[in-house]
């Protein structure tokens, strides 16, 4: 059992009808997939550095906090990633320094907007009539 941070107690003043993030998730190093985005959809002012930022953090975060970041876009005004970590990783804490990491470097103060997205990825093990197990991969909200 992984104990999720509780980000809806913060978040929930913020912004209007977010619905609620999971208290406690029973899978063991879930795989998240974020969306977070600008302030007012507004675009990100260096797609080029936020890439090279976002490279940077990650690599961090593999040396220092056993964090993996899996495939990603960055979009104009939003970014999509994967991200993992192991039994003690907490979410909303990573995603916050990630932002924090990526407004410093671009000089842009309030460039996000606050909070992000995040949904549960499930691996179901599916067996084939010939024998031959395969892997689907499914979204689960966290509500």
């Amino acid at each position: 059992m992984v104990a999720a941070d509780t980000a809806a107690s913060t978040v929930e003043g913020m912004i209007k009808d977010r619905p609620h993030r999971l208290d406690l998730i029973y899978i063991n190093q879930p795989l998240y997939f974020v969306t977070f985005a600008t302030r007012d959809r507004k675009s990100i002012p260096s797609l080029d550095r936020t890439q090279i930022v976002l490279e940077q953090y990650a690599h961090c975060g593999i040396a220092r906090l056993y964090v993996a970041l899996g495939r990603y876009v960055i979009m104009p005004d939003h970014v999509h990633l994967f991200v993992r970590g192991d039994q003690g990783f907490r979410l909303s804490p990573w995603i916050g320094g990630l932002k924090r990491a990526v407004s410093v470097a671009l000089k842009s103060q309030r460039l996000w907007q606050a909070g992000f997205f995040d949904h549960i990825c499930a691996a179901r093990r599916v067996t084939l009539r010939n024998g031959i197990t395969s892997a689907t991969i499914r979204f689960e909200p966290v509500l």
